[in-house]
């Protein structure tokens, strides 16, 4: 299941558009940040014009029919608070990386896909991986971890910490302003290459 994140939205909007759910505008916040920001961002360096377009998924018989250019899409859905919210994923094939993201309304859960090695330490200045790993759970693959519970992740992209694999790995953040500062910090060290 792969969809553009504004199509998927305005489906969602018009399945509770008679709701009163008490999280849809924090739903709506959080996906119009990937939307709007997240994604603008990770495709900031190339013009819109030069961008794939992303087909219908629900018109696939209209193979010239397309959505609009890709930025985010839809990868999964999870719920939270009642709330049904989409898994994001903001792939830039051309930097090799791969970001896969959700928000429960509590945290972000993210893993990163990389074709090359991320030396968090270096590019970031501080570690991701958690600090009292020794006071959780070893990781064990297709499990949750710490703050990760992978909610409504595709089984192949649940990975452990940056400790375990420096290309593919997951992490938390407790913000939006973490989630932004952690995927700008890595398509900058990879667009200076």
């Amino acid at each position: 299941m792969t969809k553009h994140l504004h199509l998927w939205f305005l489906r969602w909007l018009k399945a509770h558009e008679d709701t009163e759910l008490i999280y849809a505008n924090g739903a709506k916040r959080q996906i119009m940040f990937v939307r709007d920001t997240l994604a603008p961002m990770v495709w900031g360096d190339i013009k819109y014009d030069d961008r794939a377009t992303f087909p219908d998924p629900d018109e696939p018989d209209k193979p010239e029919k397309y959505w609009d250019k890709v930025g985010a899409t839809v990868v999964g859905e999870h719920t939270s608070k009642s709330v049904p919210l989409p898994v994001y994923d903001l792939s830039r094939p051309d930097l090799g990386l791969r970001f896969v993201l959700r928000d429960n309304f509590h945290d972000w859960n993210i893993s990163v896909v990389s074709e090359t090695p991320i030396d968090a330490k270096s590019l970031l200045g501080f570690p991701i991986d958690f600090h009292n790993d020794e006071e959780r759970a070893e990781w064990t693959p297709g499990r949750y971890w710490g703050y990760l519970f992978y909610q409504g992740f595709p089984d192949d992209l649940r990975y452990g910490p940056l400790r375990s694999d420096p290309r593919k790995f997951s992490t938390w953040c407790a913000s939006s302003y973490q989630v932004y500062a952690l995927l700008f910090t890595i398509l900058n060290s990879r667009r200076s290459l």
